[in-house]
């Protein structure tokens, strides 16, 4: 195998090794000739090695690479070659799976266990889940109310096991955490450069006595100084300063908008101190939670044993539990002797994305084998997982004290040199000491200048119209791209770039579908490749809809399903209905109108009804489409592919949920049930083909393309969290009521480390999906929040040279026009608040 000087290095590590891996530094080739040196400098065989990926899909791809690789090193070698077939070479979930086979007794479950993913724990839990609250004794609720319990019993229950070790934790610190907050927060405002500037700003001027602007900067000055002693009191008298009246007369050398502003920087400082503790003090929401925190702890507690006791019954496993009996039977000195025995090398990637839990699991589970680990902080971007990249710092600092190396893949194959030196230049400011530059092993296919560009859509509109215009513009130099002969390095050199060479990715699936319309309405197909949840797909909508309407005459199902593409009624026929209604049902009075489109509505409805049950609820779907051409209509919709693969997964999803159910009624509500729910359900994956790609920043780790635009750059974090916070360091907090009131000292603290991890992990997700770009990069953002993503970038994109270019969306660029499509004419006032109760969109 070719490996590169830091490739070889890792490989060929006599001990332990830790890999910090760039983003395109070819660690999986690395991994494939460790493998390889373990068998061949090591004297190990295929089963006494362990390699654990993120996803599936990555242990499919390493077994297969590291079989090439034995078949061109060792073709006569059989034996190999047959082990490597049965080779732990597996997630962290399957190697707990295969732990609890082999000591079901240690870990505490019955053998032959069926493993639930995902997407079954979701429905298995949707379906038990009422039962164990219901189960809950009313004493629980006396603090907490029946959804709220609810909701925060969810978060709890998806780690368990830090949960648990949260519960232990005793409020007699809370007030030292309070202080502690406190003093940080002081030291960070009064210490800080712009809390400096500023006052000396104040400092350099003066105004008559009689000024009232001069009043209000003493008295800025006096509360700025004093603040270190009694934040309360002083917080508040800097937020009380009035900065009206004042005259520029009274001010002969200058300065009246000068202290203005100033005072007015100083109140944002202050008021930013004040969400990270300034004057954070233990007040009655603190005696409320003390009070909540046992029945909250004993709901915990009633609920797992309830779900934990139906699931044994069942014989059932989820994720969660594959952890928390592995861990159990670890801890059993046998079990892991027997492993010691057994596996001698351990090969652990994508590390920066391991959770305490699975942690401690392969902690004792490597005991003194040689450990190879593979990561990137920079590419840390699943807390919400529950992954610590702190873990990742503590092994391979493990690995440097026990005499183990560490090695830098820094030689990016992706990216040229020419967008590497300009993203390296991006990533410095944005990465802080985390930053470590990448270098290129290729030039650039293209003239040079830079690779990187920026826009911002600015306009007086609403946040959608402004989206809109971002979508509109993106299209439109997608076009300039297509139709100018830009080159991108192929296979064989430079060619021109292709539709399926570009990707648009955002933050969230919420944008994607109207960059998807703009570019439709341009001429350029484009396929969302998946991701979002099928659930929350029209298709998905559509189907739901009519089969309620038909199993429970329910109005606003009929409603939906007229609007919809099986029957496809204008609102102005709908609203002719309404007031023709009078007292009647929504069935009866469709046979009032003479609208064909009502009729065959109707027609419809009926023969569902009559067919009922007689066909399961997939077969009625597949019946109204043959009767209504209900695929043919999504055909011919922009982004057809994707529509008619959401339709042909919802027909799956509801096959899988009849199991031989005669009876069309319990099917239906148990899928309302999901709907409301919010059960995600993976959608269908795509191949993008000759179309342009649209993806989350999240799915699209892994993947390169060679013209990447990162859109929806004005999107802003959430300001803070009002469901559970817990850690086995804090505690467990939540607040009593609205987001308003002021919320528990263990909250405050939480809460705020939760909004560090949350913006490192934001310019972590920026550093993913900038790097997917093999040769041009584009950024596009709306809006203009100082907290937005683009606004963490601003630093860097000047420190590379690249200006963030303003657009100006022309008019027709903020409407429903632009894209393509006619705005719907106006629903009756009841249909539209009917549609919004029931969740039930058109297909149009």
């Amino acid at each position: 195998m070719t490996l590169t000087n830091q490739q070889a290095r890792a490989a060929a590590a006599d001990g332990s090794v830790a890999v910090v891996a760039g983003a395109g530094s070819g660690k999986t080739h690395m991994l494939v000739a460790r493998f390889l040196h373990h068998l061949d400098a090591h004297g190990l065989t295929p089963l006494q090695i362990v390699a654990v990926t993120f996803t599936e899909k990555a242990a499919v791809e390493l077994r297969a690479r590291v079989r090439r690789a034995v078949q061109l090193a060792r073709p006569d070698d059989f034996d190999t070659l047959a082990e490597l077939d049965a080779a732990q070479i597996s997630t962290i979930h399957a190697l707990c799976a295969r732990i609890l086979r082999d000591h079901p007794e240690a870990a505490g479950i019955l053998p032959g266990a069926r493993i639930l993913d995902e997407q079954q724990t979701q429905l298995w839990l949707a379906g038990q889940y009422g039962q164990a609250l219901a189960s809950l004794p009313e004493r629980v609720f006396q603090r907490i109310p029946y959804s709220r319990m609810s909701h925060l019993l969810g978060a709890l229950l998806a780690d368990p096991i830090a949960a648990e070790r949260a519960f232990q934790v005793s409020s007699e610190h809370w007030a030292t955490w309070a202080a502690q907050a406190q003093t940080r927060a002081v030291r960070k405002l009064t210490g800080s450069v712009a809390w400096q500037n500023t006052l000396d700003v104040l400092r350099a001027f003066t105004g008559a006595d009689h000024d009232r602007i001069e009043s209000a900067r003493r008295e800025a000055i006096q509360h700025a100084t004093a603040l270190p002693g009694d934040p309360t009191s002083h917080a508040a008298g800097l937020l009380d300063v009035k900065l009206t009246g004042g005259s520029a007369k009274n001010w002969p050398d200058g300065g009246l908008s000068e202290v203005k502003d100033a005072v007015k920087t100083l109140r944002k400082l202050t008021e930013d101190a004040l969400k990270e503790g300034l004057t954070l003090t233990l007040g009655p929401s603190d005696t409320w939670l003390e009070a909540a925190l046992p029945d909250l702890r004993e709901a915990f507690e009633l609920v797992r044993a309830f779900l934990a006791e139906r699931k044994r019954r069942e014989g059932l496993l989820d994720y969660a539990d594959l952890e928390v009996y592995a861990l159990h039977a670890l801890r059993d000195p046998d079990v892991r002797a027997h492993y010691a025995r057994r596996w001698r090398a351990f090969l652990l990637d994508e590390f920066q994305d391991t959770n305490p839990i699975q942690d401690e699991i392969l902690r004792l589970l490597r005991g003194d084998a040689r450990t190879t680990i593979v990561g990137d902080e920079k590419q840390s971007i699943y807390g919400f997982r529950r992954a610590d990249v702190r873990l990742f710092r503590l092994v391979r600092q493990d690995i440097a004290e026990g005499g183990g190396e560490e090695v830098q893949l820094d030689l990016s194959f992706r990216t040229h040199r020419a967008l590497v030196e300009q993203s390296n230049a991006i990533f410095a400011p944005l990465l802080g000491d985390l930053h470590a530059p990448l270098q290129a092993a290729r030039e650039a296919a293209h003239a040079p200048g830079s690779c990187v560009e920026a826009y911002l859509v600015q306009a007086d509109a609403t946040s959608t119209q402004l989206r809109r215009a971002e979508g509109t513009f993106i299209a439109r130099r997608i076009q300039e791209l297509l139709g100018g002969g830009f080159l991108i390095q192929g296979e064989d050199g430079p060619r021109p770039v292709r539709r399926g060479d570009i990707a648009v990715l955002s933050r969230t699936w919420g944008p994607l579908e109207g960059y998807g319309a703009a570019l439709n309405a341009a001429g350029i197909p484009v396929v969302q490749a998946g991701g979002g949840s099928l659930l929350e797909t029209r298709q998905a909508l559509d189907a739901l809809g009519l089969l309620t309407a038909v199993a429970l005459h329910d109005p606003l199902a009929i409603i939906g399903t007229l609007r919809s593409p099986f029957c496809a009624v204008s609102d102005r026929t709908l609203q002719e209905l309404h007031l023709a209604r009078e007292d009647r049902s929504w069935l009866d009075v469709l046979d009032l109108s003479e609208d064909p489109a009502v009729q065959r509505a109707r027609q419809l409805l009926r023969t569902l009804q009559s067919e009922r049950r007689a066909l399961s609820l997939s077969r009625l779907l597949q019946l109204a489409d043959r009767l209504t051409g209900y695929t043919a209509v999504l055909a011919n919709l922009w982004n057809a592919e994707r529509r008619l693969a959401d339709w042909r997964g919802t027909l799956d999803f509801i096959r899988s949920l009849e199991r031989g159910e005669e009876d069309v009624f319990p099917v239906v509500r148990r899928l309302g049930e999901l709907v409301s729910a919010d059960l995600h359900v993976p959608r269908p994956v795509l191949e993008a083909g000759d179309a342009v790609t649209l993806l989350t920043m999240h799915g699209a780790k892994g993947l390169e393309w060679p013209v990447v635009i990162v859109a929806d750059l004005g999107w802003t974090p959430p300001s803070s969290s009002n469901g559970v916070l817990f850690s086995p360091e804090y505690g467990v907090a939540c607040r009593e009521g609205a987001e308003e009131a002021e919320p528990p000292v263990v909250f405050a603290v939480m809460n705020a480390s939760r909004a560090e991890r949350e913006d490192a992990e934001a310019r972590r997700l920026l550093y993913v999906a900038l790097t997917r770009a093999r040769d041009h990069l584009i950024l596009t953002a709306s809006g203009n929040s100082s907290h937005s993503l683009l606004a963490l970038l601003e630093p860097g994109l000047g420190s590379a040279g690249v200006s963030i270019t303003p657009v100006i969306p022309e008019e027709g660029d903020l409407g429903l026009a632009s894209l393509g499509r006619l705005p719907t004419p106006a629903a009756p006032r009841e249909v539209l608040i009917h549609r919004e109760e029931a969740k039930i969109k058109s297909g149009l």
